[in-house]
């Protein structure tokens, strides 16, 4: 597992706080993500909810806390590039979502879009450690 936290600062009025775990396959690992979760305000059942989420391939969670400005993105391990890739992106857009309805910020406006652009740029050193680590022994990439 691969962990990574940043801070998106530029285009919000408040700094918040990412903490993003790739290729979360163990059951330690997901004991993990579960103390972070509730450290970060988020109740048990959202917490075990996210276990049971993370132990099947090619899935993902994510929680936000809007009035603390924190998200965790885990995302489970995954059997293609592809599957990374969807997930990833997919998670992004929630994670702009997010940011855009804790700060009353369109979500179809240049804002958003910068903000977007801004998580992914963060997200880079982490997605660029972790695509498909299985799919490089199966001939995939």
């Amino acid at each position: 597992m691969i962990q990574q936290g940043f801070f998106i600062k530029k285009h919000i009025p408040k700094p918040w706080w990412f903490m993003v775990y790739y290729n979360v396959e163990t059951a330690e690992e997901r004991q993990k993500i579960y103390g972070a979760l509730l450290a970060a305000g988020g109740n048990r059942e959202k917490a075990e909810k996210s276990i049971e989420i993370l132990r099947k391939p090619n899935t993902a969670y994510i929680f936000s806390n809007l009035n603390e400005k924190t998200t965790i993105i885990a995302l489970s391990y995954v059997t293609s590039k592809y599957e990374f890739f969807n997930s990833i992106t997919h998670e992004l857009q929630h994670a702009t979502a997010h940011l855009c309805d804790a700060f009353n910020i369109p979500l179809d406006g240049e804002q958003a879009g910068y903000i977007q652009g801004e998580i992914g740029e963060n997200l880079y050193e982490g997605v660029a450690l972790s695509i498909c680590p299985k799919c490089k022994n199966n001939g995939n990439n």
